[in-house]
């Protein structure tokens, strides 16, 4: 640029390019069921929102829901959405790629098992429960979410059951089995009712 020369933020060559740091904004997008969920919690006050890195385990900052989208883009089902971030620490940097977590609710003495403890069947989602006598049974079971390799269970399972975690293509209903803990070795032949199997096993908890 010369002195004298009138520019506009248009400009393709402009001078600099000014970004604001802190407050910043992330803007990312979540499926369009999520919408009637999100305006529910919404009620109840802000929502926060974590940036993660791309590791999807350090955190980088926590923020607020600032702003959603008008429409919904019928393209890819997605609704857009904005969150305002303090970024006192300038671990957040404009261009940045990031994955964001909106916190809607938080759940307390929820049943969490494994995310491996839970089969897929043709009639829905279901777990191997072993009972006093050392056998399995199929238990249906309503899965509210899986995160970071354990599933929240809404329905199916309660607190302290032993489940199957892995060697469930081994077994099936009245199967006898030893667990991982009193079994001599985590490969015998198995899988029929009246001949042992042995699978690992663990009992349902609760997160906190």
């Amino acid at each position: 640029m010369d002195q004298g020369n009138i520019v506009h933020a248009s400009d393709p060559g402009g001078i600099v390019v000014i970004t604001q740091l802190h407050p910043i904004s992330v803007a990312f997008t979540l499926p369009e069921q999520t919408l009637g969920r999100i305006h529910e919690q919404m009620t109840a006050g802000e929502l926060t929102v974590l940036a993660v890195d791309r590791d999807n385990k350090t955190t980088l900052d926590t923020g607020k829901l600032a702003v959603i989208d008008n429409q919904i883009d019928i393209t890819t089902g997605t609704i857009k959405l904005k969150a305002t971030f303090p970024n006192d620490h300038l671990k957040l940097w404009p261009g940045q790629f990031v994955n964001a977590r909106l916190l809607l609710t938080t759940r307390k003495a929820g049943v969490v098992v494994p995310a491996q403890v839970v089969q897929r069947g043709p009639d829905g989602a279901y777990a191997f429960v072993i009972k006093d006598d050392s056998t399995v049974q199929l238990q249906t079971v309503k899965v509210a979410q899986i995160e970071d390799g354990m599933a929240l269970i809404d329905e199916g399972l309660t607190n302290g059951q032993q489940v199957v975690v892995d060697g469930q293509y081994r077994l099936q209903a009245g199967s006898k089995v030893r667990t991982g803990t009193n079994a001599p070795g985590t490969n015998a032949p198995g899988g029929q009712p009246g001949r042992p199997g042995t699978t690992n096993s663990r009992p349902a908890s609760t997160n906190q």
